[in-house]
Protein backbone atom coordinates (compact mmCIF):
# COMPACT_ATOMS: atom_id res chain seq x y z
CA UNK A 1 0.00 0.00 0.00
CA UNK A 2 1.25 3.48 -0.84
CA UNK A 3 -0.01 6.01 1.68
CA UNK A 4 -0.41 9.74 1.26
CA UNK A 5 0.98 11.39 4.38
CA UNK A 6 -0.23 14.73 5.69
CA UNK A 7 2.55 17.04 6.86
CA UNK A 8 2.39 17.13 10.65
CA UNK A 9 4.62 17.78 13.64
CA UNK A 10 5.30 14.80 15.88
CA UNK A 11 7.38 16.18 18.76
CA UNK A 12 10.33 18.41 19.62
CA UNK A 13 13.61 16.66 18.75
CA UNK A 14 14.96 17.10 22.28
CA UNK A 15 12.05 15.11 23.78
CA UNK A 16 13.23 11.94 22.01
CA UNK A 17 16.55 10.75 23.45
CA UNK A 18 19.28 9.60 21.08
CA UNK A 19 18.63 5.92 20.28
CA UNK A 20 15.07 6.03 21.65
CA UNK A 21 11.94 4.91 19.81
CA UNK A 22 8.46 6.34 20.32
CA UNK A 23 5.07 5.49 18.88
CA UNK A 24 2.56 7.99 17.49
CA UNK A 25 -0.89 7.93 15.92
CA UNK A 26 -0.85 10.16 12.84
CA UNK A 27 -3.01 11.15 9.90
CA UNK A 28 -2.73 9.89 6.37
CA UNK A 29 -5.21 10.37 3.54
CA UNK A 30 -6.34 6.81 4.26
CA UNK A 31 -7.09 7.58 7.94
CA UNK A 32 -5.28 7.28 11.27
CA UNK A 33 -2.09 5.21 11.26
CA UNK A 34 0.12 3.97 14.10
CA UNK A 35 3.80 4.66 13.44
CA UNK A 36 7.06 4.64 15.37
CA UNK A 37 10.09 6.91 15.09
CA UNK A 38 13.71 6.29 16.16
CA UNK A 39 16.29 8.99 16.74
CA UNK A 40 19.91 8.47 15.75
CA UNK A 41 21.71 11.71 16.60
CA UNK A 42 20.21 14.41 14.40
CA UNK A 43 18.68 11.82 12.05
CA UNK A 44 15.26 10.18 12.49
CA UNK A 45 13.64 7.21 10.77
CA UNK A 46 10.02 6.15 10.92
CA UNK A 47 7.93 3.12 10.06
CA UNK A 48 4.30 2.06 10.16
CA UNK A 49 3.71 0.07 13.34
CA UNK A 50 2.50 -3.08 11.61
CA UNK A 51 4.43 -6.29 11.07
CA UNK A 52 4.54 -7.34 7.40
CA UNK A 53 3.76 -10.91 8.49
CA UNK A 54 0.27 -10.45 9.98
CA UNK A 55 -0.12 -6.69 10.45
CA UNK A 56 0.00 -6.68 14.25
CA UNK A 57 1.68 -3.79 16.08
CA UNK A 58 5.28 -4.31 17.18
CA UNK A 59 4.85 -2.98 20.71
CA UNK A 60 2.67 -4.80 23.22
CA UNK A 61 3.66 -2.18 25.81
CA UNK A 62 3.84 1.49 24.75
CA UNK A 63 7.12 2.45 23.06
CA UNK A 64 8.73 -1.00 23.48
CA UNK A 65 9.99 -1.49 19.92
CA UNK A 66 13.59 -2.65 20.37
CA UNK A 67 15.09 -6.09 20.93
CA UNK A 68 16.71 -6.71 24.33
CA UNK A 69 20.16 -5.77 22.97
CA UNK A 70 18.77 -2.63 21.24
CA UNK A 71 20.24 -3.64 17.88
CA UNK A 72 16.96 -4.33 16.04
CA UNK A 73 13.25 -3.63 16.09
CA UNK A 74 11.36 -6.58 17.53
CA UNK A 75 7.85 -7.69 16.64
CA UNK A 76 6.60 -8.91 19.99
CA UNK A 77 3.87 -11.04 18.39
CA UNK A 78 6.24 -13.63 16.90
CA UNK A 79 9.82 -12.45 17.51
CA UNK A 80 10.72 -11.15 14.05
CA UNK A 81 13.77 -8.85 13.98
CA UNK A 82 14.16 -5.83 11.69
CA UNK A 83 17.21 -3.67 10.95
CA UNK A 84 17.09 -0.22 12.56
CA UNK A 85 17.90 1.97 9.56
CA UNK A 86 15.78 0.40 6.82
CA UNK A 87 13.27 -1.90 8.58
CA UNK A 88 14.40 -4.99 6.63
CA UNK A 89 13.42 -8.27 8.35
CA UNK A 90 16.49 -10.37 9.14
CA UNK A 91 14.82 -13.09 11.26
CA UNK A 92 11.33 -14.49 11.63
CA UNK A 93 8.38 -15.50 9.45
CA UNK A 94 8.54 -12.31 7.36
CA UNK A 95 12.29 -12.61 6.65
CA UNK A 96 13.18 -10.72 3.48
CA UNK A 97 10.27 -8.30 3.75
CA UNK A 98 10.48 -4.74 5.11
CA UNK A 99 8.52 -2.44 7.34
CA UNK A 100 6.60 0.31 5.55
CA UNK A 101 8.67 3.52 5.82
CA UNK A 102 7.23 6.84 6.95
CA UNK A 103 8.78 10.06 5.55
CA UNK A 104 9.97 11.65 8.81
CA UNK A 105 12.46 14.49 8.98
CA UNK A 106 13.95 17.01 11.37
CA UNK A 107 13.10 20.63 10.66
CA UNK A 108 14.57 23.12 13.09
CA UNK A 109 13.98 21.57 16.50
CA UNK A 110 10.96 19.46 15.49
CA UNK A 111 10.42 15.97 14.17
CA UNK A 112 7.76 15.91 11.50
CA UNK A 113 6.22 13.87 8.77
CA UNK A 114 6.94 15.35 5.38
CA UNK A 115 3.77 15.87 3.37
CA UNK A 116 3.38 15.22 -0.34
CA UNK A 117 5.97 16.78 -2.62
CA UNK A 118 4.96 20.04 -4.27
CA UNK A 119 4.16 19.74 -7.98
CA UNK A 120 7.01 20.73 -10.29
Amino acid sequence: MTRTWAEQALCPLDTLADGAVRGFVVSAAEGSVEIFVRRDGEKVVGFVNACPHVGTPHDLMPDQFLSADGRNYLCRTHGALFRLDDGYCIKGPCQGKSLEPVPVTVEGDRILIAGPAAPA
